[in-house]
């Protein structure tokens, strides 16, 4: 459920093979956590998942929005929040989770998913999207292919537009000095986590077009981001 560097094509690859086996293997493990391979678990992880959007979201009359799930795997996210939206767009990188996902959200005529090619999101024009959202997928990147693509997020976010997506929270000293010096970690791991500081969050924002509303610890390991964009 990740994207990849459009500088380099065989990073690309690499987590294209990797997240389709894994899509092979288990993609209620691989996007959920969920352990059961339930689809009652499942959709339980996606409420679970879903519940700070719809907090952030406060009630909004969103039928008219259009919406952009970054890394949507086999829309599990997509699923519970598509009938709130007149259109949503699911971008990943993997065919396997795509395929999957396609199945699984026939019953939604608004929905579309899109295999994603680098960085890019040529396939939408500027100032497109209201809403976008991602979970489990920012803190796998690398740092550069991150704030890279924050860039190309602002492109498409029309202003006002909220951007809301998961971290890791920095609770361990380890955690902390790994965000705060900013470690890179073995880029053959492709899902390891990376961590960041408040600080350099709210400079993302700053530098990309965004403000910060929120950035709060969620369930679990969970770090929370809400921006608008200006």
């Amino acid at each position: 459920m990740i994207v990849a560097h459009m500088t380099d094509p065989s990073f690309e690859e690499k987590m294209r093979v990797e997240w389709n086996a894994r899509a092979q293997k288990s993609y209620m493990q691989y996007t959920s956590g969920t352990q059961t391979e339930k689809e009652e678990d499942y959709l339980k992880s996606a409420e679970r998942d879903t519940a700070p959007i719809l907090r952030y979201l406060d009630g909004a009359d969103t039928r008219t929005w259009k919406a952009l799930d970054v890394g949507c795997g086999v829309g599990r996210l997509i699923q519970v929040l598509a009938p709130r939206f007149a259109e949503v767009h699911g971008v990943d990188v993997s065919d396997e989770m795509l395929n999957l996902g396609r199945e699984r959200l026939k019953p939604f005529p608004n929905v579309q998913l899109h295999r994603l090619e680098g960085t890019d999101l040529k396939p939408f024009p500027d100032r497109t999207f209201q809403i976008m959202w991602s979970y489990s997928v920012f803190y796998h990147m690398p740092r550069t292919l991150y704030y890279g693509y924050l860039k190309e997020l602002s492109r498409v976010m029309a202003p006002g537009g909220q951007l809301m997506y998961q971290l890791a929270q920095t609770y361990t000293l380890r955690r902390w000095l790994n965000a705060v010096f900013r470690v890179e970690p073995d880029a053959k791991d492709t899902n390891v986590r990376r961590h960041y500081t408040k600080g350099h969050l709210r400079a993302l924002a700053e530098a990309n077009g965004f403000e910060v509303l929120h950035c709060e610890p969620g369930q679990g390991h969970d770090l929370w981001c809400h921006w608008r964009r200006r």
